[in-house]
C-alpha cells in the first residue's frame, strides 16, 4: 500500500469518525428536546390535576350548600305546616317559600349541569394528556434505541480503528513503511 492510499484510508476513517460524532450530537440534542417535552407534559398534567381538584372542591361546597339549604328548607316547611293551621297569611308565606325553593332548585340544577360539563371537559383533557404521554413514551423508546445503535456503531468504529492502528504499527515495525532498499 502506498502512502497516498494509506492517507486516503485514514482520511476516510477520520471523515466517518467525524460523521459518527455529528450523529451522536444530533441524537443527544433530540434526546434533550424530548426531555423538555416530557417536562412540559408533566407540568400540563399537574396543572390539569390542580384544576380538577379545585372543581371537585367547588362541587363539594355546592353539594354541602345544597344539603344545608335542603335541611333548612325542610325545617321551615315543618314550621310552615304548623302555622298553616292558624292563618291564611301563613298560607301565602308558604307559597312564597315554595316559589323561592323552586327558583333555588333551578339555580342548583343549572349549577350541577355546569359542573357536569366541566368534569366532562376535564376528562377529555386528561384523555388527550394521556395520549400525549403515550406518544412521548414511544418517542423516548425510539430515541433510546437510536442511542443504542449509535453506541454499537461507535464500538465497531473503535474496534476497526484499533485494528487499523495495529496494522499500521505492525507494518511500520516490520520496516514496510514505504521505503525500499533498506
Amino acid at each position: 500500500m502506498t502512502n497516498e492510499e494509506f492517507e486516503r484510508k485514514i482520511e476516510f476513517i477520520v471523515e466517518h469518525q467525524a460523521q459518527f460524532a455529528s450523529d451522536i450530537q444530533q441524537l443527544r440534542e433530540a434526546h434533550a428536546q424530548t426531555e423538555q417535552v416530557v417536562s412540559r407534559l408533566a407540568n400540563v398534567v399537574d396543572q390539569g390535576l390542580s384544576v380538577m381538584l379545585e372543581a371537585f372542591k367547588d362541587s363539594n361546597a355546592k353539594i354541602d350548600a345544597l344539603v344545608n339549604s335542603q335541611i333548612a328548607l325542610a325545617q321551615a316547611q315543618a314550621r310552615t305546616d304548623e302555622n298553616l293551621k292558624n292563618t291564611d297569611a301563613k298560607i301565602d308565606a308558604l307559597v312564597d317559600a315554595q316559589i323561592r325553593l323552586s327558583e333555588a332548585q333551578s339555580r342548583t340544577d343549572a349549577d350541577l349541569k355546569d359542573v357536569g360539563v366541566k368534569i366532562e371537559a376535564l376528562t377529555q383533557a386528561q384523555a388527550r394528556t394521556d395520549e400525549n404521554l403515550n406518544r412521548t413514551d414511544e418517542n423516548l423508546k425510539r430515541t433510546d434505541e437510536n442511542l443504542k445503535r449509535t453506541d454499537e456503531n461507535l464500538n465497531r468504529t473503535d474496534e476497526s480503528l484499533r485494528n487499523l492502528i495495529a496494522l499500521v504499527d505492525r507494518y511500520l515495525r516490520e520496516g514496510r513503511n514505504g521505503e525500499s532498499g533498506r
